[in-house]
Order: C-alpha cells, then sequence, then structure tokens
C-alpha cells in the first residue's frame, strides 16, 4: 500500500466497508438544511445530538465548543450539561408514553384479530 495516498487509502477502505455491509455512502458532503435558529430549537438539536451520539454532556462547556458556537453565531447561551441532561430525561420520559401506547394499540389488535379467528 503506497502511503502518499494515505487518505485515498482511508477513504477508499471505509467505502469499502461500507458496501461490505450493505451501506451505500457517497463521496459527497450531505447538504444540511437548518431551520431557523431558536434557543428551544438550539436546546433540542444539542440534546439530539448528545443523545444519539453518545456526547457526554460536559462536552457543552469545553471552551473550542463555546468559541465555535460564539464565532458562528454571536451572543447565542449554550445550555449547560445539568440542563441537556434534563432535557434529554424530559425527552425519554415523554416520549417513552408514545412508545408504550403503541405497544398498547399492537398488543390490543393483535389480541382482537386472533380472537376474531377462532369464532
Amino acid at each position: 500500500m503506497n502511503t502518499k495516498y494515505g487518505t485515498t487509502n482511508l477513504l477508499n477502505g471505509a467505502f469499502k466497508c461500507d458496501s461490505d455491509r450493505g451501506l451505500f455512502p457517497t463521496r459527497e458532503t450531505p447538504r444540511v438544511v437548518a431551520p431557523r435558529y431558536s434557543h428551544a430549537a438550539h436546546r433540542a438539536l444539542i440534546a439530539l445530538r448528545s443523545a444519539s451520539d453518545n456526547r457526554p454532556f460536559h462536552a457543552l462547556s469545553d471552551k473550542h465548543y463555546l468559541m465555535e458556537v460564539e464565532m458562528l453565531r454571536p451572543g447565542t447561551i449554550v445550555p449547560s450539561p445539568s440542563t441537556t441532561s434534563r432535557d434529554i430525561n424530559d425527552l425519554y420520559l415523554e416520549l417513552s408514553k408514545n412508545v408504550r401506547n403503541y405497544f398498547r394499540v399492537r398488543l390490543f389488535l393483535s389480541l382482537m384479530y386472533s380472537n376474531s379467528n377462532i369464532i
């Protein structure tokens, strides 16, 4: 393997690995369409990113992250790690009700249809 093409080799290996797993990524950077800024949307996005990527909450108080946020949108207040933790917990508690109700309906429908087949 020629090391002068190290990054290319790394990318080619990653794409081959993804392809072997049935994923078909493109080499293009995905275009991200961001909604208009609001503090609530910012908190929701931070919670989503923290939860989905298993990011530690204390990363929100990292000085370089705070500098980046200030550079991109001066004056933006980043929620504290404890606020983000509480947001994720609140989201879990509320969304788990939807999951519970979904399975209740599924159970009800499966019982209803299994009983109708007996008659």
